[in-house]
């Protein structure tokens, strides 16, 4: 991948070395009193040099292939945590309004227990034969507010009914977003012991990269020595 220029040369070489990494580790061990000094420092320091160029190739790659994963993962986050903002937004209008219409719902009580107590005075001034003008106007006055209280009541639970349908198609979207993440990448294990752990993700996969990485090549060589030693 560091070479794509010449990617088949470069995989031929790699390929070459790693096999000579392997004849050498054999050589090595059926020969190690054989071999004169030069010769198994040279290649005891080449196998070694060539292990860590594998390990390090592993690391890279399985790097790498993390890093494309936690992309993905990364957007639906960032659109889930996009979503979820906005629904917030909609769920302080829920309540601005919400609290509009206990408001008016408390002046409309107020209203409706004045036009009861005018009623009652205009019955007992009608018995007794007394103006009534002003208590009337009083009450027309009363009937246009309470009029208006409810218009704005009902326009306001329009508006709230928009925003609850708006809340939930964003429920419907987060939720959408959520799993789509989850589809698209398999870290929700790392997520999960990464919150359990304390620690960041990144460093929860670099650890099981790390494993990947001393158990691959030297158990190659080590299964080689073994068989060498069965054999």
């Amino acid at each position: 991948m560091l070479f794509a220029g010449a990617a088949r040369p470069v995989i031929i070489m790699a390929g070459t070395l790693e096999f000579a990494k392997l004849v050498s580790a054999s050589f090595l061990y059926q020969y190690w009193k054989k071999v004169n000094l030069v010769l198994k420092l040279y290649l005891t320091t080449a196998v070694v040099i060539l292990a860590i160029i594998t390990s390090m190739g592993i690391y890279g790659y399985l790097s790498n292939a993390y890093q494309q994963t936690k992309i993905a993962y990364s957007i639906s986050k960032i659109s889930a945590d996009s979503l979820s903002n906005k629904k917030s937004s909609y769920e302080f209008q829920l309540s601005t309004l919400k609290s509009q219409i206990d408001l008016k719902n408390k002046q409309l009580e107020n209203y409706n227990s004045n036009i009861k107590s005018s009623d009652n005075v205009l019955t007992t001034l009608v018995s007794k034969d007394k103006n009534i003008n002003s208590i009337v106007k009083s009450s027309s006055r009363t009937q246009k507010e309470i009029s208006k209280l409810n218009n704005d009541i009902d326009s306001l639970s329009n508006k709230i009914s928009v925003i609850q349908d708006s809340i939930f198609s964003y429920d419907v979207s987060i939720k959408s977003s959520s799993l789509n993440a989850s589809k698209k990448s398999e870290l929700g294990p790392l997520e999960y012991l990464s919150n359990v752990l304390n620690t960041n993700m990144d460093k929860v996969v670099n650890w099981f990269i790390l494993l990947f990485v001393i158990v691959f090549d030297p158990l190659a060589m080590a299964l080689l020595i073994s068989f060498n030693f069965l054999s």
